[in-house]
């Protein structure tokens, strides 16, 4: 498994609560790591609907698109989801930075 290669060795100094904790701990920066890459990603193809629907008039893909998408009413809501978006990611990003006991 990809994640387990990732943990650190726990060494046999630590105590079995000890390497069970520090465990743990790496096992949720993973998690972490793959929500902000996954969020990161997100923002960018949000970003690419802008880009292909929203700032042009006819839209990059229009070509690819039925000719009766409403754009206006598909992406009615895509600031603020945009926004969301941004705020989740700095907010993630600010907690990751923090060390594990402070979060």
């Amino acid at each position: 498994d990809a994640a387990q290669d990732e943990l650190p060795d726990v060494g046999e100094n630590l105590s079995p609560e000890d390497a069970g904790i520090k465990k743990r701990e790496a096992k949720r920066q993973n998690v972490v790591r793959e929500i902000l890459q996954s969020e990161a990603e997100y923002l960018q193809d949000l970003a690419l609907c802008r880009r292909g629907y929203l700032n042009n008039e006819k839209g990059l893909y229009s070509a690819a698109a039925p000719e009766d998408l409403d754009v206006k009413a598909l992406f009615g809501n895509y600031d603020e989801i945009e926004e969301v978006g941004h705020e989740l990611l700095q907010r993630v990003e600010q907690e990751a930075a923090l060390p594990v006991s402070d979060q």
